[in-house]
């Protein structure tokens, strides 16, 4: 749960640039338990869940931070498509009653083709 925003500039018709930034206000977390991390007894698909989502946690900002920014200009090459040259970034940072926080940082560099 939380909050966003686009922008979008034309430079002219066929070409534009776009951005947009996302970030939590509030999540839920969890982890399995420390003494069986990857063991399951129970893989039917309620057994599986409950097993890779014990100890739900619920945080705002200060225990969940969660940021997306991405962008990306949009051109024409193919008459009939649009391409795009794009870069995301996600940060995330989540931090438990028990444990030192844990960040994830992952960048994406590529080439889209929009249909």
């Amino acid at each position: 749960m939380g909050a966003g925003n686009d922008l979008s500039f034309s430079r002219r018709s066929d070409r534009e640039w776009v951005t947009s930034l996302d970030f939590s206000l509030a999540g839920l977390f969890s982890r399995p338990v420390n003494e069986r991390p990857y063991k399951m007894d129970d893989y039917t698909a309620g057994g599986v869940l409950k097993t890779l989502n014990s100890n739900i946690e619920a945080g705002l900002l200060n225990k969940v931070l969660v940021v997306n920014f991405k962008t990306e200009y949009r051109f024409p090459i193919l008459s009939d498509k649009r391409e795009a040259i794009f870069y995301s970034m996600d940060f995330i940072r989540m931090s438990g009653n028990d444990g030192d926080p844990v960040c994830q940082i992952i960048n994406r560099l590529g080439i889209k083709i929009i249909l």
